[in-house]
């Protein structure tokens, strides 16, 4: 059996390990993704509904699919319905053995069903040409790349024929929102909390809010810096506490400016204050930022 110059097998491909766009990542097992979706192809033997190109995507490789003569601008397609990153081609010819010549894959996102849509996937890159010489009675064919449609065809003229034509593949998994990974991701934990968000949670995770400044928490559950903390950076750190000798009265803090010198005769001995304490009746202190009550000292004259 033998595949022609001009004949297209093309297929909506499946998850390529390595080949996810970028905010995807590879997931699960690799799997034949052409089984039972929708095909197309040039002509089929004798018109004759036994030799349908639907046959060559039914998981049985006891029926086929054969394209009529003439042998020129042949093809058949099977459309997955999604695009996928591929891992290989298995693919089973009319009968045992190949005919020997160079086979080509084309595999990518361009085309439709339409019979105008057909001929655009030539357009697709190529990602296997190799010549090929084997009686096996079918071959695993090495395409590593990102599409929906994936075109196999013999580069010399010939007739052609397909008892089965596997795409395998894994599929492509998004990113949890508010989430980015870098192209070909083959796990979720290639994917990446966007700025101000944090990961929580493993398989799936989810990316929750990160707290903003002046806030503190595990994200998602969030709470204002109280009086005499502040935080001046996003996240989930406990907040600041204002140094001795300073205070704060203000709630959801977010910069150490918001830490007030204690006046006169008041005074801070602890972190985190979010008043001064005055000094005893008949004591004062001159100066400002006082961290300890010894500051507070009797008035000229008087004692105690």
């Amino acid at each position: 059996m033998q595949i022609h110059s001009a004949l297209w097998l093309w297929f909506v491909l499946a998850n390529v390990e390595a080949q996810c766009p970028a905010n995807f990542y590879a997931s699960g097992p690799s799997t034949n993704v052409a089984v039972g979706k929708p095909t197309f192809a040039s002509s089929y033997y004798a018109w004759m509904d036994s030799y349908k190109s639907a046959n060559a995507v039914d998981d049985n490789i006891n029926t086929w699919w054969a394209a009529n003569p003439p042998y020129t601008v042949q093809y058949i397609g099977v459309d997955l319905q999604a695009s996928f990153a591929i891992t290989h081609i298995r693919f089973y010819e009319y009968l045992p053995g190949f005919n020997p010549d160079t086979y080509i894959v084309r595999a990518g996102d361009i085309g439709d069903t339409t019979t105008a849509g057909i001929f655009q996937y030539k357009t697709n890159p190529v990602c296997f040409s190799e010549y090929l010489n084997s009686n096996a009675a079918y071959i695993d064919l090495s395409c590593v790349t990102m599409g929906r449609y994936v075109g196999l065809y013999r580069e010399n003229s010939g007739n052609m024929g397909a008892r089965e034509l596997q795409v395998w593949a894994k599929p492509c998994t998004p990113c949890p929102s508010m989430s980015t990974s870098p192209a070909s991701s083959t796990a979720e934990t290639s994917c990446v909390c966007n700025s101000g968000y944090t990961k929580v949670g493993t398989n799936p995770f989810v990316c929750a809010m990160a707290c903003a400044a002046g806030s503190t928490g595990p994200s998602g559950s969030c709470t204002q810096c109280v009086p005499g903390k502040y935080k001046a950076a996003s996240g989930s750190a406990p907040c600041d506490d204002c140094v001795p000798g300073k205070y704060s009265a203000a709630t959801g803090a977010s910069t150490a400016a918001t830490c007030l010198s204690c006046s006169s005769s008041t005074y801070s001995e602890t972190a985190g204050s979010p008043a001064c304490t005055l000094c005893p009746s008949g004591k004062y202190s001159a100066g400002t930022g006082a961290s300890t009550s010894t500051t507070c000292q009797c008035a000229a004259g008087a004692t105690g």
